[in-house]
């Protein structure tokens, strides 16, 4: 009797997890605008503290505010002169770092204009594989080592 209890039980679990998986409809959906992302490659994504999302592929960079795509490399001229985007992140400060095949750039997202190291823009040759912020701390993983922006 014990033993037809603890099955009964074990098959309402199992029948309740099944149910329950099941019922999950889960479904990816491009996101086109004039379907500027048909042949674009999307290699990055990050958000500002505005929200908004930035797609960052290719010679362009995109932002996504949740009613429009803008391509702001094409449209910006502080980003026309961008290479091939690898890798975006954007700190709370709202720095937007750019990597691209051959440099590494970092933005004030703000005022719209590259953030300047002593007088000069901020552009260095560097290979960068990743860029990740963690505590309010930005770390850059480079073909040559590890990275901290201090600002």
């Amino acid at each position: 009797m014990k033993f037809c209890s603890t099955l009964r039980y074990l098959l309402a679990i199992a029948f309740y997890i099944s149910i329950a998986t099941y019922a999950q409809d889960l479904r990816f959906e491009p996101l086109t605008q004039e379907n500027v992302f048909d042949k674009q490659p999307v290699l990055t994504i990050a958000q500002d503290a505005q929200g908004k999302l930035w797609f960052g592929g290719e010679n362009n960079l995109f932002v996504y505010d949740s009613q429009q795509v803008l391509n702001v490399a094409a449209n910006d001229t502080i980003f026309s002169t961008l290479g091939y985007i690898t890798k975006i992140a954007i700190n709370a400060e709202n720095h937007l770092f750019v990597a691209t095949s051959t440099d590494f750039r970092i933005y004030d997202i703000n005022k719209r204009m590259p953030i300047a190291d002593h007088g000069v823009p901020f552009i260095r040759n560097l290979i960068v594989y990743d860029v990740r912020i963690f505590n309010k701390e930005t770390f850059i993983s480079a073909s040559d080592g590890l990275y901290l922006a201090i600002f």
